[in-house]
């Protein structure tokens, strides 16, 4: 049964992607072993919870998120019994556990479309298949989020089917009753192991157009306001029929109910257009506790980019902070050169925002992004566009535990992504270190949770003269933070103690630098 820990309310979230963490087997890949291993790492951070991205079985087409079987461990990754330890020490240290849940989609492996594809009508039910046009062609001019066509011709069934990411990646069809029940026996083999609430992915791409109707174009500028790489053909349609997100707002109705009320429930929205909107519609008290949006990767794109969020979320705060996740080019390289201080920047930057706030593994330690040969990137997403992909491998590159060269404590074999770190990156040398990353980064939590700044009662925001100033009025006191965006030294917003800084020099901010004091 689940142990009772307190509901996760605005927590911060250490994202751990399995595979990159820590082996312990030598194989050169991540396990729960590991994770099990690095908890008390995570702990001292002062985060409230871990989210443990896809360990299910998997062909691994795209990561981890192609599912063959939603109630199991990957044998190369572990055992249920070592994700029943990891939940026991987790609730032991403090620590709520989230699980990754990938919906929107199967693996073409999955028992499910096998059945489909070898005739059997009620499993391909499930997925979503359609006839030819007349001349061949695909049914809709629907293009994938990986930038290809959204239908895969399957020649047993003569027959296209749906797949709004990875051609691996049938969508299942959330209408039909048979896979919202087995979506809510995934959620109780879970919760019966004892998690604490789920992430889940793309949750604005669960449904589509029952009458299959062609997206419209996207003027060339209106491109930008949609999710994806400029260079992407996805960019080039508004993403009407395909993905339609405002159906999925009753289901997550339907999810918390399913879920019942103590779980934490999170969701990925990353249909770029009214991005906000949506995801305040998907959450809630019937709802979603809390659902994110891409709109913080551009971090470092500018004080219109804050100004326009922060006034659209209007002091809700159900959007979680982020910065980068196993889908994200590391964020110190996002902000501008990857150095230390721009890790400083943002980790105070997420440290006095309210809501939630999700760090992903190596965040804490202000790890740049890593330099990967082709040869070495298996992630479909970064090969379909290389060079100019996102950066998913560079994200993925497993984190750095102690200055042993080439493995980095990570493992006792060859990693399975090069590690490339500079001297100094790890866990281990950093923990020496009272000036480093991981030290900033704990103060900043520390202070997060001691002055209540993940729920103020009064916020406000202004962005003058080239710096995002936050005023917060809390139940620990009224504080004030600034953050420089622009190129030239600032002052430092007018106030009592500092509290912590980076960048201060001779009481002006230096460029992307950062201040939090007492007002």
């Amino acid at each position: 049964m689940r142990d009772a820990l307190t509901k996760l309310d605005r927590p911060t979230i250490y994202e751990i992607y399995p595979r990159s963490f820590r082996d312990t087997t030598g194989t050169g890949e991540g396990d729960l072993a590991g994770i099990l291993d690095g908890l008390d790492h995570v702990a001292a951070l002062g985060v409230d919870a871990i989210w443990i991205a896809p360990f299910y079985p998997s062909p691994r087409a795209d990561g981890g998120y192609d599912v063959t079987d939603h109630c199991a461990v990957d044998s190369r990754l572990g055992t249920l019994q070592d994700f029943d330890h990891i939940v026991e020490k987790a609730h032991a240290l403090g620590l709520g556990v989230l699980l990754d849940l990938v919906l929107k989609h199967t693996s073409l492996d999955h028992p499910w479309f096998v059945a489909a594809v070898e005739g059997d009508e009620t499993a391909a039910a499930r997925y979503v298949w359609r006839d030819a046009k007349p001349d061949g062609t695909a049914p809709t001019n629907w293009i994938s989020f990986f930038g290809g066509p959204a239908w895969t011709w399957n020649h047993k069934r003569r027959q296209y089917y749906l797949h709004q990411y990875a051609s691996e990646q049938p969508a299942l069809d959330h209408r039909n009753p048979d896979v919202q029940a087995e979506i809510r026996a995934i959620m109780d083999f879970w919760t019966a192991r004892g998690v604490d609430g789920f992430r889940f992915d793309a949750v604005t791409s669960w449904f589509h157009d029952p009458d299959f109707r062609d997206n419209p174009a996207a003027p060339p500028d209106e491109r930008s306001r949609i999710e994806g790489l400029p260079f992407n053909p996805y960019t080039h349609q508004f993403h009407r029929h395909d993905m339609m997100p405002q159906e999925g707002t009753a289901h997550m109705a339907r999810i918390r109910d399913w879920a019942g009320p103590d779980l934490f429930l999170m969701g990925e929205n990353n249909f770029g257009i009214a991005s906000v909107e949506i995801a305040l519609e998907y959450t809630g008290p019937e709802r979603l506790d809390a659902c994110y949006t891409t709109d913080t990767v551009k971090c470092g794109a500018g004080l219109a980019v804050w100004d326009e969020l922060l006034s659209a979320i209007n002091g809700t705060w159900r959007l979680p902070w982020w910065f980068e996740s196993h889908d994200q080019a590391r964020s110190p390289t996002q902000l501008g050169d990857g150095t230390a201080a721009a890790a400083r920047f943002l980790a105070l930057l997420g440290g006095v925002l309210p809501g939630a706030l999700m760090l992903y593994q190596g965040q804490e330690l202000g790890l740049p992004q890593p330099h990967l040969d082709r040869k070495d990137v298996e992630d479909p997403y970064d090969l379909a566009f290389w060079p100019d992909g996102p950066g998913r491998s560079g994200a993925r590159v497993p984190i750095p535990w102690t200055e042993a060269p080439g493995t980095w404590g990570f493992t006792d074999g060859t990693p399975w992504l090069p590690m490339r770190w500079a001297p100094g990156a790890s866990i281990a040398a950093q923990q020496a270190d009272p000036h480093s990353a991981l030290a900033f980064q704990r103060k900043v939590l520390n202070l997060r949770r001691a002055l209540e700044l993940a729920r103020p009662e009064r916020f406000a925001h202004d962005t003058a003269d080239g710096v995002l100033r936050l005023e917060m009025e809390t139940g620990a006191g009224r504080f004030v933070a600034g953050f420089n965006f622009s190129d030239h030294a600032r002052p430092v917003p007018e106030g009592g103690e500092v509290l912590l800084s980076s960048g201060v020099d001779s009481r002006q901010l230096c460029p992307r630098g950062a201040v939090l004091r007492r007002a």
